[in-house]
């Protein structure tokens, strides 16, 4: 049998990057950024076929100044998470 010891670790981890990309709510997202210090949000394909638009538009916006635009070319967008 094989053990899995980390495993509710990587899925509350999988479910708060789902969280950050789906919710509709700034704070959600801004909260889980800071959780996790990230420095950056890829928007590429994949995430376009995979996420709501809603969510993706949350973080188009900037997330109220917590995300800078410094990519956007060829179907990609990538935000910088801004220290506040």
């Amino acid at each position: 049998q094989q053990r899995w010891e980390h495993q509710n670790e990587i899925n509350a981890r999988m479910n708060d990057v789902d969280a950050i990309y789906t919710t509709p709510g700034f704070q959600v997202a801004r909260d889980l950024l800071d959780k996790y210090r990230i420095k950056y949000i890829f928007v590429g394909e994949v995430e376009k076929l995979y996420y709501p638009a809603i969510g993706l538009e949350k973080i188009y916006s900037g997330l109220d100044g917590k995300l800078e635009k410094i990519y956007d070319q060829h179907g990609v967008v990538i935000m910088k998470v801004k220290n506040m």
